[in-house]
């Protein structure tokens, strides 16, 4: 990274459009890099099941901001691996790493803020996630996916993104 510039990278796009898949295979195992995957944490906070529940909401936006606040500390690279399928979601999180950045004395201009689009998804991204459907229903992958199709927007630079990469 030139000039020590570290990299926070927020991946975009709908269930199974190939998210963690990619992270696997640029990430994993490169010292330099933390994951958070909002999934595998949900399913954590869930005793290994994978549902969305309302009241540990807060329990993984708390776990999401300590490991923020660590990962920074530590200087590392960090991916958040979540749909962040909307501005809205994005705004959120980006205003997590501004706040904390300005809490841990780390200037945000330490950090190229990128996002990785990999779209509203498609027949073959639905397929994906049938094809393992982590315990739920095809119908609510079916609701699942067509609901994150509707409210899909994609990154722009106006929400804070130096670099956008089109992966759809």
């Amino acid at each position: 990274m030139a000039n020590g510039q570290r990299k926070i990278i927020v991946l975009v796009g709908n269930v199974g459009t190939g998210k963690s898949a990619h992270v696997l295979v640029n990430y994993s195992g490169i010292p330099e890099f933390v994951v958070w995957n909002h999934d595998e944490y949900s399913i954590m906070l869930n005793g290994g099941k994978y549902e969305y529940r309302k009241e540990i909401y807060p329990l993984l936006k708390g776990a999401q901001k300590d490991f923020l606040r660590r990962a920074i500390a530590g200087g590392f690279n960090i991916v958040f691996d979540g749909t962040n399928i909307n501005i809205q979601s994005r705004k959120s999180l980006l205003t997590m790493v501004s706040n904390t950045c300005k809490e841990q004395g780390a200037p945000l201009g330490l950090y190229e803020i990128q996002a990785i689009d990999f779209g509203p998804g498609d027949e073959i991204s639905l397929k994906r996630r049938m094809n393992d459907p982590k315990g739920l229903a095809s119908e609510e992958w079916f609701h699942v996916h067509e609901n994150m199709q509707q409210r899909y927007e994609p990154p722009t630079v106006n929400e804070g993104f130096t670099l956008i990469s089109d992966l759809h």
